[in-house]
């Protein structure tokens, strides 16, 4: 009796011992699927695999060893004995690996691969752990399988029938969710998220082939909203996006960032390569597209950084593909501009003028010099033309050719204009306060500032307070305000009925034409300094006097600009030029020089100042 309660009790050591280990096992193969799982290693970690392959067969041939052993079959005990030695020397070599370094690549898990652990989390898991009850339920009876054996093998069969649908279900789900968070609507492309992504990846790669980032721009999108609607706008984003994808590589992914810019990672082979393929997609934008039955013109521009994958991040990854394209858009439209760090310098020094507008506006700082104009017949003076400078205490003499576009972007150039404007017509009415003749001013105006809807009554009021006469004043506008024909040639005539005369400046280089000439309330012609240069050049000798006869059978007034020499002078002179301005008679000079060389004029009662032709 003694020695059976002791071998009753052996017994009972030994199941529970047993059991004991096939439960270790049990949280030894789940807490490997979590680091599985939660460390989100790639599929294609062979260490991971190998490890998991071989606890589960551990586990599965501990819990199959009662059966086998007392199966009267020797070839099962023997197949025992081969898959836990399979078993040990798969654990065992991928440890070795693992302490090796060996097939250890990891990265961040890919949103499909995000997918798949969550189908693991949500479907396998729960399903392994009910299987795991049956089974100790099952050996905890000696595999006699009663009527709750039984129910539970007709039960968990329909359990996991259940989770798999219900799995299956929700995955389907995250991979819409996944795909509205990854993709933009309009062209199903992937959006800023996906990019960023995909951007990771490649920053983390061990590739060696070279990746470029590049930014698009769609030009002029806002304006194709705001006349066409937004329907024809996002149809332009759509056919946009398949030209773009036509000129690209079929390896290469484009992504919709927003608000009309597209973005791809480019692998090229060299830096002239790189520029000459990209020039290909913006020669794809060259024609217009027919959209219903309209032609539309569409162009972009493109900012390129070539990556670093030792050196940068994702973040000035973007950022420095964001600062060639902001430089690209001070462009002609279908440029390739290329990263380099004088454009990052120059975005500085943009920065800072920008910061100092605002000041130089509130405090004044804005200075007004005056460039003479001369009757070449006799070189009397007969106005001035009105110049803007800008000195800045922190940032010295700043140009016009740098403040203003930055001042247009502000949204700055009306108040600008309308402070150098009053400041123009007032010192010119004091002037002529104590001139024998009264001489003109002009003052450029920006494009800008004739498309508000305040500028016409801003011109009415500084003039009807300065007290001036309207024919005295002059406004010179560039020929860029061709490109808004109808609403600027509406401007231009309140302009003239207030009386003001208005010119078109540099002629020739920019939009005019003479459909042009013909439609807009012009009075005078500046040449512009180019052409000038070249006046020994027979070609540009022969424009120029065409341009004079136009001007006179269109009764317009002729100004020619950068005269430099006596030559010059003398040849424009000679050509039939009336009026010329430029360094060979003055430079523009303050306020104060230019009172100056007015009073001597006065006291020397010599003939320098004559009423306008």
């Amino acid at each position: 009796m003694f020695i059976n309660k002791l071998a009753y009790h052996d017994f009972l050591a030994h199941q529970y011992l047993n059991g004991a280990i096939q439960i270790l096992y049990i949280c030894v193969l789940i807490t490997v699927l979590t680091i599985f799982y939660f460390n989100k290693i790639e599929m294609n970690n062979k260490n991971t695999t190998q490890i998991l392959v071989g606890l589960t067969l551990m586990v599965c041939m501990d819990f199959l060893k009662y059966p086998i052993y007392n199966s009267s079959l020797q070839v099962l005990v023997t197949v025992d004995y081969l898959i836990w030695l399979i078993s040990f020397g798969l654990v065992s070599n991928a440890v070795r690996n693992q302490l090796r370094g060996m097939n250890t690549t990891r990265s961040a898990p890919k949103r499909r691969e995000r997918i798949i652990f969550w189908s693991v989390r949500e479907f396998m898991l729960p399903t392994f752990a009910i299987f795991v009850l049956l089974i100790l339920t099952l050996a905890s009876s000696g595999w006699d399988i009663d009527l709750f054996g039984f129910a539970g093998l007709i039960c968990i069969p329909l359990f996991m029938a259940k989770q798999f649908i219900v799995s299956r279900d929700n995955t389907r789900l995250v991979e819409h969710l996944e795909h509205i968070a990854y993709h933009d609507k309009l062209t199903s492309l992937g959006n800023r998220d996906a990019f960023l992504d995909v951007l990771q990846e490649e920053m983390q790669s061990l590739e060696a082939s070279k990746k470029a980032i590049v930014i698009l721009n769609l030009n002029r999108l806002k304006k194709i909203n705001d006349t066409y609607g937004h329907r024809i706008g996002n149809e332009v984003i759509r056919q946009s996006a398949r030209s773009i994808q036509d000129n690209m590589n079929t390896d290469d992914e484009l992504f919709v960032l927003g608000g009309g810019e597209f973005a791809f990672l480019y692998t090229f082979t060299s830096p002239e390569a790189l520029e000459d393929d990209l020039q290909a997609i913006c020669h794809a934008f060259g024609t217009h597209f027919n959209i219903d039955q309209r032609e539309i013109l569409v162009s972009i521009r493109m900012g390129v950084y070539v990556i670093d994958r030792a050196k940068d991040t994702v973040i000035n990854v973007l950022e420095k593909g964001d600062i060639a394209l902001k430089h690209a858009k001070e462009l002609a439209p279908n440029q390739v501009v290329i990263f380099n760090e004088n454009l990052q310098s120059n975005l500085i020094r943009k920065m800072e003028i920008e910061r100092e507008l605002r000041h130089a506006l509130l405090y004044d700082e804005f200075d007004v010099h005056y460039q003479p104009k001369v009757r070449l017949s006799d070189h009397a003076l007969v106005g001035v033309e009105a110049l803007i400078r800008w000195e800045n205490e922190r940032l010295g003499k700043v140009g016009p050719a740098e403040f203003i576009p930055i001042a247009e972007q502000m949204g700055l150039i009306y108040e600008i204009g309308e402070s150098v404007f009053r400041q123009a017509v007032e010192q010119c009415m004091s002037w002529n306060d104590y001139l024998k003749h009264p001489i003109s001013v002009s003052v450029n105006v920006s494009v800008l500032q004739l498309e508000d809807r305040r500028f016409v009554r801003m011109i009415r009021d500084v003039i009807e307070r300065a007290g001036i006469d309207p024919g005295l004043v002059e406004l010179e506008i560039t020929e860029s305000v061709a490109q808004n024909l109808d609403e600027n040639r509406m401007t231009l005539k309140q302009l003239k009925q207030i009386g003001v005369r208005c010119s078109i400046d540099d002629f020739g280089t920019g939009y005019s034409s003479l459909n042009v000439l013909e439609q807009l309330p012009i009075d005078t012609l500046k040449i512009d300094k180019s052409f000038i240069d070249r006046l020994n050049n027979r070609i540009s000798q022969s424009i120029i006097e065409t341009i004079i006869h136009l001007c006179t059978v269109l009764n317009l007034e002729i100004v020619a600009e950068g005269i430099e020499s006596k030559k010059q002078a003398d040849v424009l002179k000679q050509i039939g030029c009336n009026i010329g301005q430029g360094y060979y008679f003055s430079k523009p000079l303050n306020r104060f020089d230019m009172s100056q060389l007015l009073q001597d004029s006065v006291k020397n009662k010599r003939d320098q100042v004559a009423r306008p032709s």
